[in-house]
């Protein structure tokens, strides 16, 4: 067993008495997931906090085998109640508040941009006018404006950065894969009337 190892070994039978694992895995989502108590909840992070700041990789055999630790782009509750430098803005993705806040490291953001997964390997099994935080971050010319739907800005961007699929469904408002999306599903009625969006003819 690594020092690290035995280090996270040790801390995790430091906790509150009889902690289940169940409850250490609900800590990054808040009370409402976990039978413990918001003051418990915050005493088992401040008991454990290096524990917590551990760089979690989902993807490497030799990341730290410790539940308390966090992947690339989150935080637990416990941390945002404790440690972060203002209160968490649910309008915006935690791993946008994050970067403007300056707090992923070096090597969040290289696994954040390794793990971009854009394009998708079948695009007729991806979501429409979807792409992950990295893809937004990492290669698309703009910044996500989160004032505006992704829909909207991806199309104001242009047919380059739409894949065929949605090129095709902006163009004749059916969904090419077979699925039974309409224009109304990503866009208001302004914007179909505006980007001339047809809606398909009734069966």
């Amino acid at each position: 067993m690594s020092r690290l190892h035995r280090k996270h070994a040790t801390l995790r039978k430091r906790p509150l008495a009889n902690i289940s694992l169940l409850d250490i895995l609900c800590l990054g989502h808040g009370p409402a997931r976990c039978d413990l108590s918001e003051n418990e909840m915050r005493q088992l992070y401040v008991e454990n906090r290096e524990a917590f700041y551990v760089l979690r990789d989902a993807k490497s055999k030799v990341a730290p085998d410790d539940y308390f630790g966090h992947f690339p782009g989150e935080r637990s509750w416990p941390w945002w109640e404790c440690d972060a430098p203002e209160p968490r803005n649910k309008e915006i993705p935690e791993v946008e508040q994050l970067d403007r806040l300056g707090l992923l490291t070096d090597e969040e953001l290289r696994m954040l941009e390794r793990d971009i997964s854009w394009p998708p390997p079948n695009e007729y099994s991806a979501h429409l006018f979807d792409r992950p935080w990295s893809w937004w971050r990492f290669k698309s010319p703009d910044l996500r404006e989160w004032s505006v739907s992704e829909p909207v800005q991806l199309v104001e961007m242009g047919r380059k950065h739409l894949t065929d699929r949605e090129f095709e469904f902006i163009d004749t408002g059916i969904d090419c894969s077979g699925s039974k999306h309409t224009p109304d599903e990503f866009f208001t009625d302004e914007e179909i009337q505006y980007f001339n969006i047809p809606f398909p003819a009734a069966a």
